[in-house]
């Protein structure tokens, strides 16, 4: 069974597998930097961390559950290093660079090793790319997922078991502990641990319980940075034009009645200041493929009525290679035991893995807390900052449906920034957890733009700009309540 897909630099050499029988290549030419792999040495313990690559060199890293070791392989099959261990989870390669360049460099850019969690003494490990150890981090068990950052550190999400809380934890380059943040105190849903990834900017992704959530490491704190995604509830962009779901759609009925899961998540590096987040998911006989921004901005989305549950998600990284590869599996769409597939249908799914190819283009202050807070105590209704930057460009702030369920406090923050061409507005709540936002393609004339709810907060409002950019990235500011301003609902 395939677990996991790595990155490679170089396509026209073909696909490698490593199954039980050993490595195996394929002379398929593959127009991505992008490498299968399938169950190692035969290990019921292996996952998607089990296995990783570096971008620029195409050197495959990959660990075995069972038996201990951690291997470094050219694509050729020799073997750069070996490191035993005990029980090696999974590991994460750190990379040459946050992306890669539109030319690969010869000689080519080498690695900078690659952190390993080690089940077996409880303790992670970051080793140099000839998987020699040089820092240790003691007393850290129950990990479930691992990914390097770009400065050389590493996050490393533990969970004790699938249905209970986990935590988040920073680990920097020299090997120390800077924050743990227990990821279901901000909402006790938070349980099911799914995926990690990182972009090149510190936006940590992380997937559990079929929604996608964002942090981000700053002065040395670990903090949520977005409301929630949820895949899910978005809609197929596609669906009246794509030929997957005009002529399978209908016979897909028994599929639909399925819940759907979230699958995997991964970051497109080379796609613009703002790195492009891919998310999969579906049921066993169906997938979809969801697109959104760094800002947590939906782009598209699509069903594919001719794949099964992709299990694991990987964004081709070479430059401008506008392509993406899954893993299909049918019997892992829910393998947490949760959900309906402890029908009798379930019984019959195959356990058979195969891999697509798909173009990716298609693809604070607050105020005090009342003691009644109900859905009839609304917010006040027009806003007003003191900000001098804002408000040469923006005026007659509004805010509508809001109460203290939704906007807690009445509390109202604003983020203004520019990304590849376009003004985005944003409101944000107490928590800086977004609930508004509107997006317009520069240059614009003087308008009054219609700020849309976000992640069905119910919040919306409106703004009067005069067209002008204005960017300040990171900066949540606060809107208050104008003295004559009256609640709404």
């Amino acid at each position: 069974m395939v677990t996991a897909i790595t990155n490679y630099f170089e396509p026209e050499r073909g696909l490698s597998i490593i199954s039980p029988d050993g490595l195996q290549q394929y002379p398929e030419a593959l127009d991505s930097y992008t490498q299968l792999a399938s169950s190692l040495s035969n290990s019921s313990n292996n996952n998607r961390f089990s296995i990783d690559s570096a971008w620029e060199s195409g050197d495959i890293y990959f660990c075995n559950y069972d038996t201990g070791y951690v291997k470094k392989i050219n694509f050729d099959r020799t073997e750069v290093a070996s490191l035993q261990l005990t029980n090696p989870f999974g590991l994460s390669v750190i990379q040459y660079a946050s992306s890669m360049s539109s030319t690969v460099s010869y000689p080519v850019q080498q690695d900078r090793g690659c952190w390993i969690a080690d089940a077996g003494t409880n303790r992670v490990i970051k080793t140099d790319n000839e998987l020699n150890i040089i820092v240790e981090v003691l007393g850290i068990s129950d990990v479930v997922g691992l990914v390097s950052a770009n400065d050389g550190g590493c996050y490393v999400v533990t969970q004790d078991n699938p249905f209970t809380d986990g935590n988040l934890i920073r680990i920097s380059s020299a090997g120390v502990i800077q924050d743990t943040f227990n990821y279901s105190d901000f909402t006790p849903s938070v349980t099911r641990f799914i995926d990690i990834d990182v972009n090149s900017e510190g936006i940590i992704w992380l997937a559990a319980n079929d929604l996608v959530y964002s942090f981000r490491f700053i002065n040395g704190v670990i903090s949520q940075y977005l409301f929630p995604l949820d895949p899910l509830s978005e809609p197929d962009i596609y669906s009246s034009s794509s030929s997957e779901s005009s002529d399978t759609e209908s016979s897909s009925s028994e599929s639909n009645t399925e819940e759907m899961h979230v699958a995997s998540i991964e970051v497109d590096r080379n796609s613009g200041t703002f790195q492009d987040l891919y998310i999969s998911g579906g049921n066993s006989s169906m997938a979809f493929i969801a697109k959104y921004d760094q800002g947590g901005w939906f782009i598209n989305k699509k069903n594919y009525y001719n794949i099964s549950f992709p299990y694991i998600i990987k964004v081709v990284q070479g430059s401008n290679s506008g392509r993406l590869y899954i893993l299909e599996d049918s019997a892992k769409w829910d393998e947490e035991g949760y959900g309906s597939s402890s029908s009798s249908s379930s019984s019959s799914l195959s356990s058979d893995s195969s891999s697509s190819s798909i173009d990716s283009s298609s693809s604070s202050s607050s105020s005090s807390s009342s003691s009644s807070q109900s859905d009839g105590f609304f917010c006040c209704t027009s806003r007003e900052t003191s900000n001098v930057s804002i408000n040469a460009h923006f005026s007659n702030w509004t805010v509508a449906g809001s109460n203290y369920e939704n906007l807690p406090n009445c509390v109202l923050k604003v983020m203004l920034y520019v990304s590849l061409g376009s003004q985005f507005v944003q409101y944000f709540d107490e928590n800086n957890i977004k609930i508004s936002q509107v997006k317009k393609t520069l240059p614009q004339a003087p308008q009054t733009l219609t700020i849309a709810e976000y992640g069905g907060s119910g919040v919306t409002g409106s703004v009067y700009w005069n067209g002008m950019s204005t960017s300040m990235v990171g900066v949540y500011t606060l809107l208050t309540c104008e003295e004559s301003s009256s609640s709404s609902s």
